[in-house]
């Protein structure tokens, strides 16, 4: 049985999972935790994340943090957080959440170029699937992403995203169902 219980620490999401389902070999159980975390954005953290940047082949697929901040507090459907490692901000997600209609959208997301190539891209969007299965009616997740060099499309791609056929302004929208579709669920390191 797996027993969910959401913790609020001053800003920081925290889901615990209780995962001994997972054996490998021997009866070890395997329980997969996060160094990650997301953070509520607050006056003393702002300038760190909108200090935090893509690669210049990634500026024209993700918007600076700070539009995107700015966008999000006049965007009743925003949801944003920072990416955490410990005390240092690695990254920031937005989702369009919409939970009378089921629906949720990933609108930005990024990882500072400081810290590609470390996991966090992936370690993030675990957490970030298991925020949105906490949600309302939330059955996928959907995100839009440019294709073309520098796109986050393959990486989207390998996370199990699928693309639905849709073209919305000239980017391709992709869908992933919130079972556990190859990410296990992760129990954030407090």
């Amino acid at each position: 049985m797996e027993d969910n219980i959401e913790v609020r620490f001053a800003g920081t999401i925290t889901i615990y999972r209780e995962i001994c389902k997972c054996h490998l070999g021997r009866g070890v159980a395997m329980t997969i935790t996060s160094r990650l975390a997301l953070r509520e954005i607050t006056a003393d953290t702002v300038r760190d994340i909108c200090d935090l940047t893509t690669t210049k082949a990634q500026e024209n697929f993700v918007a600076p943090n700070a539009v995107s901040i700015a966008e999000a507090y006049f965007c009743k459907e925003a949801w944003f957080r920072a990416i955490y490692c410990s005390d240092t901000p690695v990254g920031f997600v937005m989702l369009h959440q919409q939970p009378d209609k089921g629906e949720y959208f990933l609108w930005r997301f990024m990882i500072d170029q400081a810290h590609h190539g470390k996991g966090y891209g992936k370690e993030a969007m675990r957490l970030i699937l298991d925020h949105v299965r906490t949600q309302p009616d939330a059955t996928v997740l959907k995100l839009s992403c440019v294709p073309g060099e520098g796109s986050p499309e393959e990486f989207y791609i390998k996370l199990g995203f699928t693309f639905t056929g849709e073209i919305e302004d000239g980017e391709k929208i992709y869908t992933i169902a919130l079972d556990y579709h190859g990410l296990p669920p992760i129990v954030p390191i407090a």
